[in-house]
């Protein structure tokens, strides 16, 4: 099947190799025992993808948190055939929403902000709701980056604002020379969210490349991290219960500065879930 294909890397890091450690130890703890000679078995991760792009960023960020006893499996939603997708659902691990075009403002109510989009994805819009639908009732562990925290707002009843350069200046697009559609700018934690190993006041240098973000917050999400001028840049779910890992960064993880508070502890925070999801292990047992 086209929309498939595995990858896996050995650990990477330095200041983050405490966190890659304690997560190995369980997943060795967790395998079956071996003789000497013998390599360790190998467990599959499925990544369903609202859609993949030819740069590898997504799954170079997250194959360098992954050792040799695990291989991620990646599946591009955007590909599959409509006979495909109860199989990849099923056999999926987590649930990866990524950068894109925008949503259609029809999607929050407000289809006239057409007027102020930029190039806009409805087939994006449909495959990531059915994907949130999923999600939303199986639990499984899900990353919104980017477009993906704007379409976790949006199916939880939220609003975005359609062009932020109109009500918050040029923060979120300014860019460099050469580049106008990137900015670095600083997260900060205000809230600790399910599932993602941070510090209350932890803060990153991050990369964002977007020029709508949230207006209302969506019914049942909460707050974790916000930008300087008070544009909410990470959301989880509230009910830890039913989702351990429901997080959305409005920042991009896999292309801004590594070893960074706001950075390695959200790919490895998804591993984790994943890794827990597929062994069934429940949040509180979680010694990692």
């Amino acid at each position: 099947m086209e929309a498939i294909r595995t990858g896996s890397r050995h650990f990477f890091g330095l200041t983050w190799i405490v966190l890659c450690i304690g997560f190995v130890s369980c997943v060795d703890s967790n395998a079956s025992g071996t003789q000497d000679g013998e390599s360790l078995p190998t467990d599959t991760i499925t990544v369903v993808c609202s859609r993949l792009f030819e740069s590898r960023t997504y799954e170079d960020f997250l194959e360098r948190f992954i050792g040799d006893s695990i291989v991620i499996q990646w599946v591009d939603a955007s590909l599959l055939e409509a006979q495909e997708w109860p199989e990849a659902l099923r056999n999926a691990e987590g649930v990866l929403l990524t950068g894109g075009e925008d949503i259609h403002p029809s999607r929050y109510g407000q289809a006239g902000d057409t007027v102020v989009c930029g190039d806009i994805d409805v087939e994006r819009d449909e495959i990531e709701n059915r994907l949130l639908l999923f999600a939303n009732a199986s639990g499984i562990p899900t990353l919104g980056i980017c477009r993906g925290l704007q379409y976790m707002n949006v199916f939880a009843g939220g609003t975005l604002d359609p062009h932020l350069p109109n009500s918050h200046g040029d923060m979120h697009r300014a860019g460099v020379e050469g580049n106008s559609r990137d900015t670095t700018h600083r997260a900060v934690v205000v809230d600790l969210p399910h599932g993602v190993r941070l510090g209350r006041d932890d803060e990153s240098e991050v990369i964002s490349h977007h020029h709508q973000g949230i207006q209302i917050l969506g019914r049942h999400m909460l707050v974790w991290a916000q930008a300087p001028d008070g544009l909410i840049e990470g959301i989880y779910h509230r009910n830890r219960d039913v989702h351990p890992f429901y997080v959305g960064v409005q920042w991009h993880p896999e292309r801004s500065a590594e070893q960074q508070p706001l950075v390695e502890p959200i790919g490895i925070g998804f591993i984790r879930a994943m890794y827990n999801w597929a062994h069934g292990i429940l949040p509180a047992e979680d010694g990692c």
